[in-house]
């Protein structure tokens, strides 16, 4: 997978995902990933390896937690432009507490 670059002032970051694991029964993608920090001249500081889970909710199990929670939606979005909502797109969600 690609590597990403990053200046942090001074030194460079390296991360690459070493893996990738989607497990749709769980809603739940696992990503290993491997971090170098160097110096401009390419000596290694420090490396370390991490392992991230994220779960991810689908919209209409969103917006059911949402009225569990006691809220009511009033807008539903796909970005912070006001775009339609659509399947595997982002959500931007507006609520009210119900009184």
């Amino acid at each position: 997978m690609p590597c990403r670059l990053v200046d942090l002032g001074g030194t460079w970051l390296e991360s690459r995902i070493l893996s990738r694991t989607s497990t749709p029964p769980t809603q739940i993608l696992t990503e290993a990933w491997h971090f170098i920090e160097r110096t401009p001249t390419g000596v290694v500081l420090a490396e370390e390896e991490e392992t991230h889970s994220l779960r991810w909710t689908g919209r209409w199990e969103m917006r059911h937690l949402l009225e569990l929670g006691g809220f009511t939606v009033t807008a539903e979005y796909s970005d912070f432009h006001g775009s339609a909502p659509g399947h595997g797109r982002q959500q931007v969600w507006i609520v009210h507490r119900v009184p």
